[in-house]
């Protein structure tokens, strides 16, 4: 008589902690494999977020921005090239004069982002480019 009761306790534990055990696995909330850390958040950085936006050209005001470099070229004349790392390589541990001297929108090379964007707009897009290329730049 009491086999049929010792049976059912232990199939009752066994269903209440299966699903415990499923959802601590790769798609659960708690830890486990998938990419979760166990609810780790990363802090945003609203200054980087800014100029990645203005780099991107997603900023209402300046939608389809294209930011380059401007250069002298072998030949000794002007040249305007996107920017990429190996194009900031030379401005590693430089000053942050030099790559915002030369940042100008590619549409209009005459022109430097730094007259064109507000002070506030033109900090954020220098910030962002020093810490997404890893210019170390000094100030």
């Amino acid at each position: 008589m009491q086999r049929p009761g010792l049976l059912l306790l232990a199939l009752a534990t066994f269903l209440g902690t299966t699903p415990m055990a499923w959802a601590s696995g790769g798609y659960g909330g708690g830890g486990g494999g998938g990419g979760s850390f166990g609810g780790y958040r990363s802090q945003s950085d609203p200054v980087y977020d800014r100029g990645k936006a203005l780099f991107n050209g997603r900023t209402r005001p300046h939608r389809g921005l294209e930011v380059c470099l401007s250069r002298v070229a072998e030949g000794g004349e002007p040249e305007t090239v996107p920017v990429t790392r190996r194009s900031l390589t030379p401005y590693r541990r430089g000053p942050v004069r030099d790559v915002a001297l030369r940042l100008v929108d590619c549409e209009a090379p005459q022109e430097r982002l730094g007259n064109r964007l507000s002070p506030d707009e033109f900090q954020s897009l220098l910030y962002y480019l020093n810490k997404r290329y890893a210019l170390r730049l000094d100030d």
